[in-house]
């Protein structure tokens, strides 16, 4: 799956999903919402009016998102292209 996520400087961000697991790649999904710098490397996102406290790593080409969500601790690493 693939991903492009925008984040603005308003605070909105806006995140499309491609599936590109039969064929050529279309557009699955998009997902808005707002998102808020809360200090220390940690962001608040807000999606369907719930917030999720994330904490984001940024090196070199990538970044990393860790958040925990239900009891259950998750790690997603993006590479720019």
């Amino acid at each position: 799956m693939q991903e492009t996520e925008v984040f603005n400087a308003d605070g909105t961000f806006t995140i499309t999903s491609y599936d590109d697991f039969d064929g050529p790649c279309v557009e699955d999904g998009i997902i808005s919402g707002t998102w808020k710098n809360s200090g220390n490397g940690i962001y608040t996102i807000t999606v369907f009016g719930i917030p999720i406290a994330v904490n984001i790593t940024f090196e070199g080409n990538t970044h990393s998102i860790t958040y925990s969500e239900a009891g259950v601790d998750y790690i997603e690493v993006y590479v720019k292209n």
